[in-house]
């Protein structure tokens, strides 16, 4: 900003995570707070851009419930009329996999991270059967005819929809030791190149199909110890305790808002509720759409329809 220009121009979403600050003496400097934030605090002048050019219907749907309403998101026509991953045509664009796994909870470079293994298996389960339904190359292809895909590759598949492979999957989850648990089952499995990422540094970032694991499941004494909590104060500390980054509103936006196509949620749904999780308001509105069939989880927005018509193929349940 020393240049002496004759304006300035800043293109984000202040409702996004802000800067990470690592040193104590620049967060009590206010560092945490992004110079844009700053700037549309003290009144500069701002224009509202609508229009998102990334995620389907169904997971705009989420964010705009979740906190920027249909007048703040809106789809572009290019976004709307996009064609759908080749063979995944019949799967939700968001689902919800409700779990009951217990959270435990280890040291990652002196700071407490939690993992949950039952969640850890969903998002494998998930992953692989993604894979199986991946496209693959056309047996009956000569060796001439794998040559000359291989140097100019199709984009489409013969009915229009996009082909896409391993690199275009994203496992997300706001803790270390999930992430680690995460990549060490699916390098297991041979799935090297599937990304596991943490939720901050995957900002800015985007993937075709994302599967988040929020992790956070509380025991039933402290769900037990909330409900008889006597002050709303006490009630509030624990709800932070209980569900961790889920309460994180700017967190929670980057983690849903990440998938282009496809976007698998997996959470301990009774914690989710009972302490009042952001989340939860994702949960209870993938919950309306009626005529899922899956037992423990949840779908939204079917290519052609507001539901599936039961059990559809893609759902990673395992379990049921």
């Amino acid at each position: 900003m020393g240049y002496d220009p004759e304006g300035y121009l800043f293109l984000g979403d202040p409702d996004q995570l802000c800067p990470h600050v690592q040193g104590k003496g620049a967060a009590k400097g206010g560092m945490r707070r992004s110079l844009m934030q700053r700037f549309l605090s003290v009144g500069v002048s701002q224009a509202r851009l609508f229009l998102q050019y990334r995620y389907k219907e169904p997971i705009a749907d989420c964010l705009r419930l979740l906190h920027y309403g249909s007048e703040l998101l809106q789809d572009a026509p290019a976004v709307c009329n996009r064609p759908g991953l080749s063979n995944l045509q019949a799967c939700p664009h968001v689902f919800f996999f409700a779990t009951d796994g217990e959270e435990k909870e280890k040291e990652e470079g002196g700071t407490p991270s939690g993992s949950n293994e039952e969640e850890a298996e969903i998002a494998v389960s998930a992953v692989e059967r993604l894979v199986a339904m991946m496209p693959k190359e056309d047996p009956k292809q000569s060796d001439k005819e794998r040559s000359k895909a291989a140097k100019h590759p199709a984009t489409v598949d013969a009915s229009g929809c996009r082909l896409w492979g391993l690199k275009d999957i994203t496992v997300l989850t706001g803790y270390a030791s999930q992430k680690a648990l995460i990549r060490r089952k699916l390098n297991e499995k041979g799935l090297h190149d599937v990304a596991v990422e943490n939720v901050d540094s995957f900002q800015g970032q985007q993937s075709e199909i994302v599967v988040f694991t929020n992790v956070r499941a509380a025991p039933e004494s402290v769900i037990e110890e909330y409900t008889k909590a006597p002050t709303t104060a006490r009630r509030e500390e624990m709800s932070r305790d209980a569900v961790g980054s889920s309460t994180n509103l700017a967190r929670l936006i980057v983690a849903l808002s990440r998938a282009k196509e496809h976007l698998i949620l997996i959470g301990n749904a009774h914690t989710l509720r009972v302490f009042g999780s952001l989340l939860a308001i994702i949960l209870n509105h993938a919950l309306r759409i009626p005529g899922h069939g899956v037992p423990r989880g949840v779908g939204a927005g079917q290519r052609g329809s507001r539901g599936s018509g039961g059990r559809s193929e893609c759902h990673p349940d395992r379990h049921s």
